[in-house]
């Protein structure tokens, strides 16, 4: 996930693969399971969703100062796997002003096959205002609650 001001100029980046490799950022994870994953070239990890579980991998933290100002665009750069056709899956970002949200968006994710890994990216423009009093909350949703 990236924050960017400039084209290819990132104001902020967080990374985590599930694995080995996770910044400082206030990560919330859903239900990650510990076991090998067919199909999946190292990653040994993964943010599981399904009917009781709707909300998977995401972020909770206040916007980092270096995107103060800005209009932003947030990157998300993710990998997937669906098993189950129908399956509606989607990146939401929430931006709060203390307990009160003050934008809402939702971006779908398309699966291409049933069964394999693919990657995908996401984008969200934020007008600028956000600064110390904004939070940022990003995270996946499992829209009709079926098996991911």
């Amino acid at each position: 996930m990236s924050f960017f001001g400039k084209a290819d100029d990132p104001l902020a980046k967080f990374v985590n693969n599930l694995d080995d490799v996770q910044d400082s950022a206030n990560w919330i994870k859903g239900k990650v399971l510990s076991q090998p994953i067919q199909n999946s070239s190292s990653f040994n990890f993964y943010s599981r969703m399904d009917s009781s579980n709707i909300y998977g991998i995401g972020i909770n933290q206040p916007f980092p100062k270096s995107a103060y100002g800005y209009n932003l665009e947030i990157v998300i750069n993710a990998r997937t796997r669906c098993n189950v056709p129908g399956s509606e899956l989607a990146y939401a970002l929430s931006i709060k002003s203390g307990d009160s949200t003050i934008i809402w968006d939702s971006k779908d994710v398309e699966f291409r096959t049933i069964g394999q890994w693919h990657y995908f990216e996401i984008r969200f423009k934020v007008r600028k205002f956000c600064n110390d009093k904004n939070s940022l909350l990003l995270y996946r949703w499992n829209k009709n609650r079926k098996l991911l």
